[in-house]
């Protein structure tokens, strides 16, 4: 019973307590039925003005325009821009991938969001696949945020500008290039755990491509930082700060690698050079286990670059090649000290000679 029977006589006050208590049961009754239809109907915890995601998936036939107005869209089912087909992607717009879900570009996409204005695609439950763009045409990302996919971005011969992105807890790659025409890589930033992911997650790998330039990026806690190999005809790694990672950069590739000005701190080892005459100048190593190693029969060159005393060797040179690391500051001026940091011929007679003078007297600016 809501409502108390009216009194004839008796206690007022206890006829006002009563009367109080029931209206108070009859407004938990009604807060609760709300909240009950607003269960069955809705999100209770979704922002006044949030819009429900647009479910979309499958073939997009023609020239499309996502706009950030109707996100965020929810890619329920693989989606597929055909080849000829351009589809762009407004700034501010959010995507959800489900769980094992794929954006495969054959054609052109254009995910263009700002500084300020962020584009964001990011699983919706569980991991999703990445965005794979392939067919020979030229696609472009700039300031998108991609989260928690298995490859960010993979490329298969085509062309792509990727600028201010965000590859952010990728399990197997930021970015990986299988074929490419040319691949720029400005500005982006790399975040993953290598301690916590149970595969061995690389920031960027290229495989084979015309023109590849990955310069300003951020790079912390992968497996490897930067991998190249393959038939590559010409990589420009440029002001890179690659940090808390096994191995910073892989190179693997004969011709046309250049290393320049990048920062490698807290990595096992800086730099692995497994092949070609790459040149590496500007670089400042601190904190490593290991700055520079050479295996096969590689011969990289090294001027005006900055060792600082780790807690292993500075470079390991088992190449049978002698190279040319003058120039360069190693902690110390005293050759002593210096020849005590590098495995060389003096150590094992079949490899090569690291040639260190002269030497540096300070570390480079």
């Amino acid at each position: 019973m809501l409502f108390p029977p009216v009194l004839v006589g008796g206690n007022k006050r206890g006829v006002i307590f009563d009367l109080l208590k029931s209206l108070t049961i009859f407004l938990i009754l009604i807060v609760s039925a709300s909240l009950l239809i607003i269960g069955c109907h809705g999100d209770p915890l979704m922002t006044a003005g949030e819009r429900e995601p647009v479910d979309v998936g499958g073939v997009i036939t023609s020239d499309t325009t996502w706009r950030a107005a109707d996100s965020p869209f929810r890619i329920v089912e693989d989606l597929l821009v055909p080849d000829s087909v351009h589809w762009e992607v407004e700034a501010g717009t959010e995507i959800l991938v489900a769980w094992n879900r794929t954006i495969d570009v054959q054609g052109e996409a254009a995910l263009r969001g700002t500084l300020n204005n962020r584009i964001t695609v990011r699983s919706d439950t569980g991991i999703w696949r990445g965005i794979e763009i392939c067919g020979g045409h030229t696609s472009s990302l700039h300031s998108v945020d991609i989260m928690y996919a298995a490859v960010g971005v993979a490329i298969d011969s085509a062309a792509i500008d990727i600028l201010d992105c965000r590859f952010l807890f990728c399990d197997s790659a930021g970015i990986r290039c299988d074929s490419a025409m040319t691949t720029s890589i400005s500005g982006c930033e790399f975040v993953n755990s290598r301690t916590l992911n149970l595969f061995s997650p690389i920031a960027i790998s290229i495989g084979s491509g015309n023109m590849v330039s990955v310069d300003g990026c951020t790079i912390d806690g992968f497996s490897q930082g930067i991998h190249l190999q393959g038939n590559i005809s010409q990589a420009t790694l440029q002001g890179n700060a690659v940090s808390n990672c096994s191995i910073g950069i892989v190179s693997n590739c004969q011709n046309g690698v250049s290393i320049l000005d990048n920062e490698f701190r807290g990595t096992d080892t800086g730099i692995i050079i497994r092949a070609g005459s790459p040149y590496l100048e500007g670089n400042s190593f601190v904190k490593q286990d290991q700055a520079v190693r050479a295996e096969g029969n590689s011969a990289p060159t090294a001027h005006y670059n900055s060792f600082e005393i780790g807690t292993g060797l500075t470079w390991v040179h088992y190449s049978p090649v002698d190279v040319d690391a003058s120039n360069n500051w190693w902690g110390t001026t005293d050759i002593d000290t210096i020849q005590a940091l590098i495995f060389d011929q003096h150590d094992d007679s079949l490899a090569g000679l690291v040639e260190i003078e002269p030497i540096l007297t300070s570390p480079i600016q």
